[in-house]
């Protein structure tokens, strides 16, 4: 939530929040906005303002550290080459735990750094997994022992759609034909020659792309 957020960032409020619906010992951390630094070249400016964020990544880990009295915790990354795994002795995780979501060289904003970042952060994890096998085979040619841990999916919740009677979303109800649907990101990383490919074999279906529009510099229509 964008409110909360902001609270955080401009007057240092609301940084440890409890979730509604979530455990009890489940706390949202807010830390601090990072620097836009990934349009930089590598160098040492570009490693000056990375340190910069890490700081103040460390300093909010202190501080949780301290509210929370936190000793030992394992440490979860998904898809973030901004920081290294590898904290101060004070706030060492006892488990470093590193997951590869997505392709960084596909990834426009992120490739600059992120392809040789998301090496040198799984040689600081203990534990590496991947959520597909094009991942998985990437890191197993580079020389790492990687587990394939696919996303998982709320098989119940999809069954309801053959199995009872579930209608339409508004925004659909205008649609007679038959529909193909895409759910994800629609991004630089959305294969369009695949889409088009897949439009023009299927002249009388409906492709309907439902996620958030990510600003790109590919015209999606």
């Amino acid at each position: 939530n964008m409110r909360y957020r902001l609270r955080s960032y401009l007057f240092g409020k609301d940084r440890f929040r409890k979730l509604p619906g979530l455990p009890d010992n489940f706390t949202l951390v807010i830390p601090p906005p990072d620097l836009p630094i990934n349009w930089l070249p590598r160098g040492k400016t570009y490693n000056a303002l990375r340190r910069f964020n890490q700081t103040n990544l460390e300093r909010t880990l202190r501080a949780a550290a301290r509210k929370f009295s936190i000793k030992n915790y394992i440490l979860f990354t998904s898809f973030n080459t901004n920081y290294t795994l590898n904290f101060p002795p004070d706030i060492k995780a006892a488990f470093k735990i590193y997951q590869s979501v997505d392709n960084m060289a596909h990834a426009r904003y992120l490739s600059k750094h992120g392809v040789y970042r998301e090496i040198e952060v799984a040689q600081e994890a203990d534990l590496l997994l991947a959520t597909s096998k094009e991942i998985y085979n990437y890191f197993r040619k580079q020389g790492f022992d990687i587990h394939y841990v696919p996303n998982a999916a709320s098989i119940e919740n999809f069954k309801k759609v053959y199995f009872e009677n579930t209608q339409p979303a508004d925004e659909l109800g205008a649609i007679s034909k038959p529909i193909i649907g895409y759910i994800g990101s629609v991004d630089d990383r959305l294969d369009l020659d695949l889409l088009t490919t897949v439009a023009k074999r299927h002249a009388d279906k409906v492709i309907v792309l439902l996620g958030p529009i990510r600003k790109s510099s590919t015209p999606i229509h």
